[in-house]
């Protein structure tokens, strides 16, 4: 499908792709301004200073002041805190993205290395899944779900719900075809998926990942979506996804450079 946007200067449509991220990224600035947070309105929204990754170049960026506790209850994320190494009260900054990749790149060659951490974008959740280093230099996979960082900017993670490979299901046509089947690590104590915590260096590349429709309509019907799913712990640990190996997982480099 072919999505077309009038901008002053012109015509922008998703086959021209640094354009149409550009676009994407401006609007996010302005809904940011504009939209109140939903799962907490009653917190402020501040711009606040940030270190650049070039040169101490200072940048700036709308982020959301919590304490662990709130970031833990509204994004399900149970002992961030102690993961992050911080008390529950202490104050913390959330923002929706985080930068990865060559920091000397220019900001048009930047902004195809952002990986998204959203609650609400433009009304619906915007959480990519990714392929990272593990603390132990083993290769993961798992979803975004919070960026945090301290106020001075000293500091910027990346929380990670992670997932492993899953058992394929006899005659699965897509795991003929090199599609990885999902689920999330939940250990038997736990009620949440397991998180890890990253630095933008952690991360390796974004990947597509789609519900298991097949194994989501045998357990809840074909009229069910993914968010009509009752949100429990068996849930949890049913819950099957796909890497889609029929799209490329690298951004390409031809991309971020100069058209042709």
């Amino acid at each position: 499908m072919l999505a077309t946007c009038w901008t002053n200067s012109g015509c922008v449509t998703n086959r021209r792709r640094q354009q149409f991220v550009k676009l994407l990224i401006i609007k996010q600035q302005v809904a940011i301004i504009l939209l109140a947070d939903e799962d907490e309105p009653e917190a402020p929204v501040e711009l606040q200073p940030q270190e650049g990754h070039t040169g101490g170049v200072r940048r700036r960026r709308y982020t959301r002041r919590r304490t662990a506790a709130q970031l833990a209850r509204g994004r399900k994320l149970p002992g961030l805190g102690a993961a992050l190494g911080v008390q529950n009260n202490t104050e913390l900054y959330c923002s929706n993205s985080l930068y990865y990749g060559d920091s000397s790149r220019p900001m048009r060659g930047r902004l195809s290395h952002t990986v998204r951490a959203a609650a609400s974008f433009h009304g619906a959740q915007w959480l990519d899944w990714l392929r990272y280093r593990g603390p132990r230099g083993d290769q993961r996979v798992g979803q975004a779900a919070l960026v945090v960082h301290s106020r001075a900017g000293t500091w910027e993670r990346l929380v990670v719900r992670r997932a492993e490979s899953a058992a394929s299901r006899h005659g699965c046509v897509l795991t003929d075809y090199g599609c990885q089947r999902l689920q999330w690590v939940v250990s038997d104590d736990q009620d949440a998926s397991s998180v890890d915590m990253l630095e933008a260096k952690d991360v390796e590349c974004w990947i597509p990942v789609e519900h298991d429709w097949e194994d989501l309509s045998e357990r809840h019907g074909v009229t069910v979506l993914p968010d009509d799913v009752p949100n429990t712990v068996e849930e949890l640990r049913a819950a099957r996804f796909f890497v889609n190996a029929f799209v490329r997982e690298y951004p390409g480099e031809e991309e971020n450079g100069e058209d042709e």
